[in-house]
């Protein structure tokens, strides 16, 4: 029975059609309105999609603009190595000349193998 009167209800009263609202997304804007430069831009771009799209352009342009263009490249002054005096103490280098005569000294070895062990 109840299925019966549910078929009856939906042939004699068809589904209304709900309206929605889309908070006025496509309305158009009123022309007396608009200032002398909105009048201007809406000549070449009616639509809010065609300003959006030139504000978009605009920047990509600029950044291309900007990334294109040489840039100063900085000059880098190099300084001369500084030399450090090596002391009668410190160990010379095992391929300098100067590190036979140093090892054969008394107590060299010494040093060396303390500081190993350190």
């Amino acid at each position: 029975m109840f299925q019966f009167r549910r078929l009856i209800n939906k042939t004699i009263h068809p589904i209304r059609s709900v309206n929605v609202r889309n908070m006025a997304g496509h309305a158009k804007a009123d022309k007396g309105e608009q200032d002398a430069l909105e009048k201007f831009v809406r000549k070449y771009l009616p639509e809010n999609e065609h300003i959006a799209l030139a504000v978009m352009g605009f920047y990509a342009s600029l950044f291309t603009i900007y990334s294109i263009l040489p840039k100063k490249k900085k000059i880098v002054k190099l300084d001369s190595p500084i030399v450090v005096e090596s002391s009668s103490a410190d160990v010379p280098s095992i391929d300098s000349p100067a590190f036979d005569k140093w090892i054969s000294t008394d107590g060299n070895l010494e040093k060396i193998l303390t500081g190993l062990a350190n």
